[in-house]
Parts: C-alpha cells; structure tokens; sequence
C-alpha cells in the first residue's frame, strides 16, 4: 500500500479529499492529514510517507516554501500538489521543484476523478520503478562509465 499524507489548511477540503476518493481502488491508504506546512514537516519526520499531496496556499509556512523545504529533507518523496491556482507560473514553479503532478481542485470532479487518479498512480509508480532500478545499479558490485 502506498502511504499517502494529505496537506491542506481548510478542514472541509482536506476531509472532502479523503473520504471522496476511493484510495485502495489505487492501492493507496491515507495515514494522515495536516492544516499546515509546519505541522505537516513535524509529521514527515516521525512518519514514512510514500506520496504526498498538498495546498499550495495556507497560513505560515508559503506552500512553495513547504514544497522548498520538502524537497531538501524528502529529496525522493513524490509530490502531488492540489490547488486553486490556475495560474502557469504557480505550475511551472512546483514542476521546477520536482513535483509528481500539479491537479487544480476543479478537475476533481466525480466525471474524472477515476482518470486523474489512475494518472497519478502511474505517475507514482514510473517514478518509484525507476528509483529501484537506479538503486540496483548504484549498489551492484561493478559500476560502468561511459563517457561522451
């Protein structure tokens, strides 16, 4: 099971989230919820988290400071932001941090949801099959170099 963290600082949206998607439908199961960017980093360090959704707009902590911070502490977590904002520069800003993928909160509709979901669940696992495969190369007994 994929454990997932769900960030976001309006108590209904966050509550909407989880009991809205069927998670084990994608082999997903929520094991927390945070209102904020400070309360979410107490949480990342005393829990293993496998996937990670997020507001980018809350009180306190800037959600591209939470995502700047994450990615510094959490280099390999991947990062599924779920805003408001529309706005590319706000998209090309978490892509840039590294983010799995970037879901405005009105395509969460019943219609796609199914869509959007499985989206991210192939997203997670290309990239998490992909971490493996680095790591048996790091950790096999010969390393090749080829240079260009």
């Amino acid at each position: 099971m994929i454990r997932v963290f769900v960030v976001d600082d309006e108590r209904l949206v966050r509550s909407g989230i989880i009991s809205t998607i069927n998670w084990r439908r994608y082999d997903m199961i929520v094991i927390g919820e945070a209102d904020n960017g400070e309360n979410a980093l107490a949480f990342l360090e005393t829990q293993e988290v496998d996937l990670l959704f997020t507001d980018l707009t809350m009180p306190g902590l800037s959600g591209f400071d939470f995502l700047e911070t994450v990615r510094e502490k959490y280099p390999s977590l991947p990062i599924v932001v779920l805003t408001m904002h529309q706005d590319f520069e706000f998209c090309q800003t978490a892509f840039r941090l590294g983010v799995l993928d970037y879901i405005t909160k009105a395509q969460l509709e019943a219609s796609n949801l199914d869509a959007v979901m499985r989206n991210i669940s192939l997203k997670y696992e290309k990239v998490t099959q992909g971490r493996a495969y680095v790591n048996t190369l790091c950790d096999s007994s010969s390393v090749f170099l080829v240079w260009g």
